[in-house]
């Protein structure tokens, strides 16, 4: 099992480090490559240092950027994606957690609880929400090898916001043709391979949940583990979109499980 992380970077080097420390701390253990997409100099230059995979590429939109990513990623060899940003840190716990949805070949899963520690104040906080957190998801490389259906309406419908007169042809994922032909809706006439994007080009913020009503739009159900345990943390400093208020505070000391946070 072979694991590859994508990782898109842009400024703050020192918890770019961080990151990187964590990183090379795993692969003692664990089969894991990371491939880094930077913007500017100052990454580049860690990236080099570190050994790790890297392109440069353009920061805004940061879904482009992503998705760029993943199209070199899926260049060469690997079982599952693992994405985290230049601020989180993983624990080797966390893929003994994923063994389990690894050996079913699970498509896509991840944590629905994470831990946060700000850098500046020391403090810990923690977070449970009904999605999936972008930091420490999986997924499966079979996920990205998908196809488009043209379909064509055998009578006319009427969805929920939308008309289609009989005849009428669509391209849709091949997922959602398949249900429709199920319904007795119509019938798909072509099937075409097309990379899938996980991002939406435009996007630049709201990545994760964008992320995830993609693969639901693809029939990739994401399967949610939700514990107390550190085994993800996501860094908080001056450089971040979301501030910690936004969070519940914590009493667990995080910096214990995470040997690069020990002179933070």
């Amino acid at each position: 099992m072979f694991f590859k992380l994508l990782i898109a970077l842009w400024k703050r080097p020192v918890i770019t480090r961080i990151c990187f420390e964590g990183i090379k701390r795993l692969q003692k253990t664990i089969p894991i490559e990371p491939i880094c997409i930077y913007s500017e100099d100052d990454s580049k230059s860690l990236c080099k240092e570190y050994g790790f995979e890297a392109y440069e590429y353009k920061n805004d939109p940061l879904g482009e950027k992503l998705n760029f990513g993943l199209e070199r990623a899926l260049e060469s060899e690997w079982d599952y994606l693992l994405q985290i940003g230049s601020d989180d840190l993983l624990s080797e716990k966390l893929f003994e957690m994923y063994d389990p949805f690894i050996a079913k070949s699970s498509r896509a899963f991840g944590l629905s609880t994470m831990y946060f520690y700000d850098i500046r104040t020391k403090e810990s906080y923690f977070e449970s929400i009904s999605n999936i957190f972008g930091c420490g998801r999986m997924i499966h490389r079979g996920t990205f090898d998908t196809n488009r259906a043209k379909f064509r309406y055998g009578h006319t419908y009427s969805g929920t916001d939308t008309v289609k007169k009989k005849g009428q042809v669509i391209t849709i994922p091949e997922y959602w043709a398949n249900r429709l032909v199920k319904r007795g809706i119509g019938d798909i006439l072509e099937l075409t391979k097309e990379p899938f994007k996980l991002w939406g080009d435009s996007k630049n913020s709201g990545l994760d949940f964008d992320s995830q009503f993609r693969l639901d739009c693809i029939g990739v159900t994401t399967e949610r583990i939700r514990t107390n345990e550190v085994l993800a943390v996501d860094i908080k400093s001056e450089f971040n979109l979301h501030d910690v208020s936004e969070y519940e505070k914590s009493d667990v000391d995080v910096k214990q499980f995470f040997p690069e946070l020990n002179d933070w």
